[in-house]
């Protein structure tokens, strides 16, 4: 059996050699599947597999995820932001009043479903899309025309709010 510490370098390094060779790109609209509906539905239906409960839409965490995917296009890298930039500090503006919440990133996947299958392999996102605590959603799904490495964004942000 492989490590998972060297299972996860073979992952990386096979990725940044696709990317690197444009493998993931140019993205069409038309060749995309990929869609705030199939993402929301292909997280349910994996965690419905897992036993845990569905999570249900949040006007206000899409408008938070929204923002972040926006803010992602303009500084052209894809991270879970700065001091003012990160999930935490965007949910509080759009006045959704977390508990704890949780933001999933992914970039240049075709498909919903292999979106979500990406995130169930890292042991840190997995632990987000698992967390049972978690009630609401929101995704923003951005496509980027700026010609930068990646042409789309998905930001998924979960929630729970204060008081439940």
């Amino acid at each position: 059996m492989i490590p998972w510490v060297v299972m996860k370098r073979f992952l990386w390094l096979t990725m940044m050699i696709a990317l690197g060779t444009g493998l993931f790109w140019p993205l069409s609209s038309s060749a995309l599947s990929i869609t705030s509906n199939a993402i929301i539905k292909s997280i349910n239906n994996t965690r419905r597999q897992a036993g845990l409960p569905t999570l249900r839409r949040d006007v206000r965490l899409e408008t938070a995820a929204r923002i972040r995917s926006n803010i992602i296009i303009r500084q052209a890298t894809i991270n879970h932001g700065g001091r003012t930039t990160k999930a935490t500090v965007v949910i509080r503006q759009v006045g959704y009043h977390a508990r704890r919440s949780g933001e999933l990133l992914a970039a240049d996947f075709r498909t919903a479903q292999d979106t979500v299958a990406a995130w169930e392999y890292s042991p840190n996102h997995r632990y987000i899309l698992y967390d049972r605590r978690f009630k609401d959603i929101g995704v923003a799904i951005t496509r980027n025309h700026r010609g930068q490495s990646f042409g789309i964004v998905v930001v998924v942000i979960l929630g729970q709010r204060s008081g439940l």
